[in-house]
């Protein structure tokens, strides 16, 4: 055909689709209705939607059949194309669409231009084939664009499937009013090693061979496909109890009547689980035996010193002033002795409570807690108690927190080398935590002493100079550590600093 009387049957093509417009869109729609995917498609259009689409196939239309311009159309034909292979439109879908566009134009335009129904007919034809053509074309490039994607996706999950340390079983219900017809499709590697059956053996079969008394979780099974919503469970397999094998189970509806299972042996850990609850067991019954221990020990222990307290009382009265005077010091040593035992004692019994008294968290600020500790103790005379930086709020069991802050500004205190001095407290926040230094103008330590303070029993002075138990910073490293902070000494030449963190949220572990 000449390439004018091609333009003029596309022309007259136009004219026949410009005459009975209305007619040919409605009927092109309600044909497109009857094939199931195009019809869910538009069922997702608005009218208005559905109104500006059409308008712009009648511009396009015109480029064609008028101008004689094809690239803007033939590229939206192959967007078109891709976007129904994408939808998942199936090539006889599309290819009804455009058969049935034909039968409308047949039906609608041609009774109204007999004189000039061949050319119509060419030029519809013409029309229709290039396109075609370039549906088609962008349509299966799509399509096997698609199918290289989806078998690249299946590839990487039977890699998943097929080397995943899971056990992975995918079971089908042949038959819903049948539980023991669930056959076993596939199973992975490591199922097989979790199972003591062959998967040769037993892929394909059903479970009613392989349990024929079918096994309780099946029910579970059954609910999964029926609501599709994913279930887990712990299975125990075996009848002796010292080989009893234990799975974390769980399992999910995939299409149809198809099940997927996946497991993981958990023998080894719940046996770790029970090994660890018995050693909280017995750590909290020998914990309970140390508190017993402690204070029948120092009630013990404090009942004869007693005694001895009032003896030496009762001979000083006794004797009176007829007592020589290095007797009378002898019975003052004794009398010190006995104090400092009976506070030995009292620490003892202290230190080790320490993290094992139930308290419930309080808020405060670390200034409330410095204000109670002077109330409660004031400094000696000379000696003076200063706040520096943040007044940070803090969450925390408030008793074990003022016991550091009063151990550590009472030692700063006890043990200064002058008859005045200045002890200061300063606060800042550190991420998560409270960092809080109590800073003395005192002799200082030596650094190789810096660990070696937080011992018991450790006096860098003689008790007769400096009276205490060597327990103080002891109780105080392990209250710290046992809320989870940290403790150290700072000091170069005169001056030492106590430095600790606490958290400011603090809640008791395994609440």
């Amino acid at each position: 055909m000449e390439d004018t009387e091609e333009r003029l049957a596309l022309r007259y093509f136009w004219e026949a689709l410009e005459a009975t417009r209305d007619e040919v869109n409605a009927a092109t729609l309600q044909a497109a209705e009857k094939i199931p995917s195009v019809a869910a498609v538009l069922a997702t259009m608005t009218p208005e939607m559905l109104e500006a689409q059409q308008a712009r196939d009648v511009a396009r239309q015109r480029q064609v059949l008028v101008d004689g311009e094809w690239d803007e159309y033939l590229a939206d034909l192959k967007v078109q194309g891709a976007a129904y292979a994408q939808m998942g439109i199936e090539f006889r879908d599309w290819y009804a669409l455009l058969g049935s566009y034909r039968k409308v134009i047949r039906r609608n335009a041609l009774p109204h231009i007999d004189a000039r129904a061949e050319g119509v007919l060419v030029g519809m034809d013409r029309f229709t084939d290039i396109a075609m053509a370039e549906l088609g074309t962008a349509y299966l490039t799509m399509k096997e664009d698609l199918v290289r994607k989806a078998e690249a996706e299946v590839d990487r999950f039977v890699d998943l499937f097929q080397n995943a340390s899971l056990g992975m079983v995918i079971w089908q219900l042949e038959d819903p009013s049948d539980l023991g017809s669930f056959r076993m499709v596939t199973a992975n590697p490591a199922a097989a090693r979790s199972g003591r059956q062959d998967l040769a053996e037993t892929v394909g079969r059903h479970l009613r061979d392989l349990a024929p008394e079918l096994p309780p979780y099946v029910e579970l099974w059954a609910e999964t496909l029926a609501d599709r919503t994913p279930r887990s469970w712990t299975a125990s397999v075996g009848d002796d109890p010292e080989t009893l094998r234990h799975f974390d189970v769980r399992c999910f509806a995939l299409r149809e009547n198809y099940l997927g299972v996946i497991f993981e042996e958990v023998t080894e850990r719940l046996r770790m689980t029970e090994r660890l609850d018995h050693h909280v067991r017995e750590l909290e019954r020998s914990n309970r035996e140390l508190d017993d221990f402690a204070y029948v020990t120092s009630h013990d222990l404090k009942s004869p010193l007693r005694d001895v307290r009032n003896l030496v009382s009762w001979i000083v009265e006794d004797v009176g002033d007829a007592l020589p005077p290095t007797s009378a010091q002898h019975l003052k040593l004794v009398n010190d002795r006995v104090r400092r035992m009976e506070q030995l004692l009292d620490d003892l019994l202290e230190y080790s409570r320490v993290g094992r008294v139930a308290e419930e968290p309080r808020t405060f600020t670390v200034r409330d807690v410095l204000e109670s500790v002077q109330a409660l103790d004031p400094p000696l005379p000379g000696f003076s108690v200063t706040f520096e930086g943040e007044d940070v709020t803090i969450s925390t069991p408030r008793m074990p927190f003022e016991k550091v802050l009063r151990n550590l500004v009472g030692n700063a205190i006890k043990h200064h080398d002058r008859p005045h001095g200045h002890v200061v407290v300063s606060v800042a926040l550190e991420g998560d935590r409270v960092r809080v230094r109590v800073a003395d103008d005192g002799p200082g330590i030596r650094p190789e002493f810096h660990e070696r303070v937080f011992r018991m029993f450790q006096t860098l002075r003689p008790r007769d100079e400096v009276e205490g138990s060597g327990v103080g910073l002891a109780i105080v490293k392990k209250s710290v550590e046992v809320f989870g902070g940290r403790v150290h000494v700072e000091s170069a030449g005169r001056g030492t600093a106590v430095v600790f963190t606490w958290p400011l949220r603090w809640a008791r572990t395994g609440a």
